[in-house]
C-alpha cells in the first residue's frame, strides 16, 4: 500500500432495491485519496454524489466493494467497532 493513500475505494457498488425494482446509483467506482489532497465531486442532480459521500463516511454500507481508511477496509465492521 502507498503511504500517501489515505482513502481507497475499491470496485464500490451500491444498489437501492425497492420491490422488485433495482436502481444501480454507483458502479465499480475506483477511487484513490492521498493524505492531505484537496477533492470535488461535482456532477448532475442524481448522478450519485451524496451516495458516494454517505458510503466513505459510512452513513451506509455499500451493495459491493471495500472502502479502505489507511488500508483498513471498513465495510466489514460494525457500528459498535467503528466508534
Amino acid at each position: 500500500m502507498d503511504k500517501n493513500i489515505l482513502l481507497e475505494l475499491k470496485n464500490l457498488t451500491k444498489i437501492y432495491r425497492e420491490g422488485l425494482e433495482q436502481n444501480k446509483v454507483l458502479n465499480g467506482v475506483n477511487l484513490k485519496i492521498s493524505a492531505g489532497s484537496f477533492n470535488v465531486f461535482i456532477g448532475p442532480s442524481g448522478s450519485g454524489k451524496s451516495t458516494l459521500l454517505n458510503l466513505i463516511a459510512m452513513l451506509d454500507k455499500p451493495t459491493e466493494g471495500q472502502i479502505l481508511f489507511e488500508g483498513k477496509d471498513l465495510v466489514p465492521l460494525t457500528d459498535k467497532q467503528m466508534m
